[in-house]
């Protein structure tokens, strides 16, 4: 679980245009800041009665980590694009879930209404 956090994290970074355009020293000042730096998991003998190990959920703040790993990108990510444009701002986007064509397209209409008259004013950020 860990190891797939981590990995679907660093491709959510390869693939943003703003994270890609800044510098190595920038992003690994954010990595840092957002606790997003790679770290090996400390290896542990397997428990008494478990032959596989510790999980994750037994190592130091590594579940809190893990279920927090999603959060912790989408703020590198926001604070990437607020660096590079600084008029950037962030608006939050309704989240629900959509059953149908009507649903989505309702929803894609909310979305075009909150977002489309900030676009005068600079880049949008959405954030749930």
């Amino acid at each position: 679980m860990w190891q797939q956090a981590w990995e679907t994290g660093e491709a959510r970074l390869r693939a943003d245009a703003a994270w890609d355009k800044m510098v190595p020293d920038k992003r690994h000042e954010l990595r840092v800041e957002h606790g997003l730096l790679h770290q090996e998991l400390p290896s542990y003998p397997a428990r008494k009665g478990s032959p596989r190990g510790l999980s994750i959920r037994d190592y130091p703040n590594g579940g809190i980590w893990h279920s927090d790993c999603p959060g912790r990108i989408e703020a590198a990510l926001r604070d990437a694009a607020l660096e590079l444009e600084p008029k950037t701002q962030t608006v939050a986007i309704p989240r629900r879930v959509i059953r149908t064509d009507a649903d989505l397209n309702a929803w894609l209409e909310e979305i075009r209404a909150t977002v489309e008259p900030l676009l005068g004013d600079g880049p949008v950020w959405p954030s749930a």
